[in-house]
């Protein structure tokens, strides 16, 4: 009893610091290993170098207790007890067994004629020499004297009765030893306790335990609910899914498309599951694996379209539409596509000198008597003696060709010298008749001039004019990740980024903390529970609700209340001491040099009793995660737990894209030899920046 005492003071001491540290191990508080731990089993205990565990000593059954003849020594976790002798009884005043006077106290069986003689633990009927009895004459039938019944002792275990020694049933008249967990049997001379229903012998206490039967396979649940164990038994609870039919009392699958507690996307039908149900794409849509959800099918690309050889296939959201061909119209009589006859419907487009043609879905256009077909426009042209090469000019002349000749002019960039008669170059940057823009300089050259682009511009292949260079689209600006390139006539200018502010002094985009500021709505907030943390380029408000039985500390802990529980006293030790909430930031994409990054670490429990007689066991979860539109969400894979010596380290495994931030939950459970000690939450918010 000692030692439970001084373990729950040890518990209630113990629990600075068991959040944890941010950080890597090997900075600080990094465990130490024990190596002698024969000699620290608590009173009571003893080592055992086979199991390498602590076990209780039984002083009863190695005669090192304390208890005198008149006491039985019963053997107790980590000590014993000294209980009275059947015959004695505690003498509170001298806190001691005396032994019970059954003759004073008129509870002897003595009959008539006998004598009650008090012994130590029990008592005897003695003839009573005070009442033999003498008959006058007239009474004489032949005896001279009564013959009172001898006396005796019965043994352990039996008591008198009418003469003879009979057993004593300890279960009825409650003399037994045995506890809650056990059931009394009567034996002679004696009585057994063993175990109640659901319960067990532990052969290291030598006390009755509780079966767990959801553990060891003996329950009664079918595949459809869960095993909760109890004292002395356990429950079937319906599994997430199903629920309990009073009709039959078994438990049967809730038709989630039925009842309307499903959650599908629009282009999506619910389907009933055993235990569940499933989104199942509609009719012309299909899954789109990197995005989860369901898409259009395009039949027109991928060939699934029913659309005939003159049709067109025009994909819609769910199907597709077959649409006649151009050059075609659809007949409603035969709901076939015909041609369309351009030339005698004038929806023709011939020049003057070629005829209408009407050919299957579309028309010719033909050239006339003098012209000739032009195979590069594919129109009808003039007989162009200039390219033929039967024309007659001179130098520095150009031939052109007319409807039906040509004529000899000065070529482009020269102009009739009157004086001469020849062709001279033609200074357009000089006389202003060059064609440059605001955009290019004018060079001069020999029959022409050049339009040489300026700084800031480039040409543009197609018009073959100068266009502004747009340095934010290809690239070529000098603007970093803290700031948006806005392109300008010529040039471009860097602009801060929304979160970010430009320092006089470098000349850089810095980051704004919005939490210092004041300007994120968290920030500053008078609400122990609000929560304000700056990224780069932006914020993250978070408020810390406890769950029901907690409240929040100043250490943005939540602490379970001691009359918080309105649960089993069971379940609510399987509830959390405390949850804690730590908050990280990192850059999205970052580098990770070494494959990872530690970034949390929940130390080892410091008592010395968790070390030898408990487990420490961690478990890492992803509680949700909120990524924006176009961010892929990180999963579990991303994150690593390693135990160094009954501490945890949390590790970051992946270059994460932003904005997101993801809640991970961290549980540290303590178990002792059969049931949970105790348990710590840390809840770990990683949250990624968008630059």
């Amino acid at each position: 009893m000692l030692f439970l005492i001084v373990f729950h003071i040890i518990v209630s001491l113990s629990w600075t610091g068991v959040c944890g540290w941010n950080g890597s191990p090997g900075y600080k508080d990094a465990p130490t290993k024990k190596t002698d731990v024969g000699g620290s089993c608590p009173p009571g205990f003893q080592w055992n170098i086979v199991d390498q565990r602590c076990e209780d000593i039984d002083e009863c059954g190695d005669d090192t207790h304390t208890c005198d003849q008149f006491q039985n020594c019963i053997n107790t976790l980590d000590g014993y007890e000294c209980r009275c002798k059947p015959g004695f009884e505690l003498d509170s005043s001298a806190e001691s067994c005396v032994d019970i006077d059954e003759c004073a106290l008129n509870q002897h069986f003595c009959s008539n004629g006998q004598q009650c003689l008090n012994l130590p633990g029990s008592f005897s009927c003695i003839p009573d020499v005070t009442t033999t009895t003498t008959q006058s004459p007239s009474e004489d039938n032949g005896s001279s004297e009564y013959n009172p019944e001898p006396a005796f002792d019965c043994d352990d275990g039996y008591k008198r009765h009418e003469g003879h020694c009979v057993d004593i049933d300890e279960c009825r008249d409650g003399t037994h030893a045995c506890d809650d967990y056990q059931d009394c049997v009567n034996t002679l001379g004696g009585h057994k306790c063993r175990c109640k229903h659901g319960f067990e012998l532990d052969s290291s206490s030598g006390s009755c335990v509780d079966i767990d039967e959801c553990r060891d396979g003996t329950h009664t649940c079918d595949d459809h609910t869960d095993c909760v164990n109890t004292l002395g038994g356990h429950e079937c609870q319906c599994t997430l899914g199903f629920e309990l039919d009073p009709a039959s009392e078994s438990c049967v699958d809730i038709d989630e498309c039925r009842n309307g507690t499903y959650v599908c996307d629009d282009h999506t039908d619910c389907v009933n599951t055993l235990g569940g149900y499933e989104c199942q794409c509609m009719d012309g849509f299909e899954l789109d694996s990197s995005s989860g959800s369901c898409v259009d099918i395009d039949e027109c690309r991928d060939g699934t379209h029913a659309c005939g050889y003159r049709q067109d296939c025009v994909n819609t959201l769910g199907g597709h539409e077959c649409r006649c061909k151009l050059g075609f119209d659809l007949d409603p009589a035969s709901g076939l596509c015909v041609d369309i006859d351009e030339c005698r419907n004038g929806t023709y487009v011939c020049d003057d000198h070629t005829d209408c043609v009407n050919t299957l879905g579309g028309y010719e256009c033909q050239c006339m008597d003098g012209f000739e077909l032009d195979s590069s426009s594919g129109s009808c042209v003039d007989i162009d003696e200039c390219r033929d090469g039967t024309y007659v000019c001179g130098y520095r002349q150009d031939c052109v060709n007319t409807l039906g000749g040509h004529e000899c002019r000065c070529k482009l960039g020269f102009e009739l010298d009157p004086a001469s008669g020849l062709c001279v170059d033609i200074d357009e940057c000089r006389d202003g008749t060059h064609a440059c823009d605001d955009h290019t300089d004018c060079v001069n050259t020999y029959g022409g001039h050049k339009c040489r682009c300026k700084h800031g511009f480039e040409l543009d292949s197609s018009s073959g004019s100068c266009v502004d260079i747009d340095e934010c689209r290809d690239g070529t600006h000098a603007c970093d990740d803290h700031t948006d390139c806005v392109n300008t006539l010529g040039g471009h200018e860097c602009r801060c980024k929304l979160g970010f502010e430009l320092d006089p002094a470098s000349g850089l985009c810095v980051d704004i903390d919005e939490c210092e500021t004041g300007e994120a709505p968290c920030a500053y907030s008078s609400d122990a529970g609000s929560v304000c943390k700056n990224t780069r380029g932006s914020y993250f408000c978070y408020h810390i609700d406890c769950p029901p039985g907690y409240k929040l500390d100043a250490k943005q802990r939540c602490v379970r209340k001691r009359s918080g529980c309105q649960l089993r006293r069971w379940q609510c030790s399987q509830q959390p001491d405390l949850y804690c909430h730590k908050f990280f930031t990192f850059v999205a994409n970052a580098s990770l040099p070494f494959g990872k990054v530690d970034f949390y670490t929940m130390p080892r429990p410091s008592e010395l009793w968790i070390a030898l007689f408990t487990k420490v066991n961690y478990e890492l979860r992803v509680v949700s995660v909120q990524a924006s539109p176009g961010v892929q969400p990180a999963d579990l894979s991303c994150f690593k737990k390693r135990v160094l010596f009954n501490g945890c380290v949390v590790s970051l495994r992946c270059s994460l894209p932003g904005p997101q931030v993801v809640e991970l939950e961290l549980t540290r459970s303590i178990v002792g030899s059969t049931r949970l000690a105790r348990s710590t939450v840390v809840r770990l918010f990683v949250i990624i920046s968008q630059y």
